[in-house]
């Protein structure tokens, strides 16, 4: 699979238009060194709503946790501490008080909607540990915080 995703892309149907298409080949090693950090850069501009989050389709003002935090661990697994750093810090938006996660929160000036949540009242335990898990890999807390990072640095 590592073979076709950085030899064979084209043999995949694209799928240009979700976030998770465009970090995961990083976060899961497929992509690595230089190829691993023009891969970020060229989705950048598509993904990214600086310092709110990262979208999780490119065509909506949606941004979710889960999705940014996994794009922080992204650029953690690049050695791009100061992006995952910044990334892991749009998420507390989205922190509850009682430390769950919101999923989601819409960011659409266009329409004046600034934060609303999406969807309306769901934090899921997949978020928080995204969260966790980009943390981890940033702050070296635990024994498991190499499993992005330490094979690529």
């Amino acid at each position: 699979m590592e073979r076709a995703i950085v030899k064979r892309p084209h043999a995949f149907e694209p799928k240009t238009a979700w976030a998770m298409d465009w970090y995961y080949p990083v976060l899961t090693g497929a992509l690595t060194g230089e190829a691993a950090k023009a891969r970020l850069a060229d989705g950048w501009e598509t993904f990214a709503m600086e310092g709110k989050g990262i979208r999780c389709v490119s065509t909506e003002p949606w941004i979710t946790a889960s999705e940014t935090a996994e794009c922080s661990l992204a650029f953690a697994a690049i050695g791009d501490r100061d992006t995952a750093v910044d990334l892991l810090r749009w998420t507390r938006p989205h922190r509850r008080d009682d430390g769950s996660y919101w999923t989601g929160l819409v960011w659409d000036p266009v329409h004046g909607h600034h934060g609303t949540r999406f969807p309306f009242e769901e934090h899921t335990s997949y978020t928080a540990a995204a969260v966790i898990l980009a943390a981890d890999a940033i702050t070296g807390s635990s024994p498991a915080s190499g499993l992005f990072t330490a094979a690529r640095r």
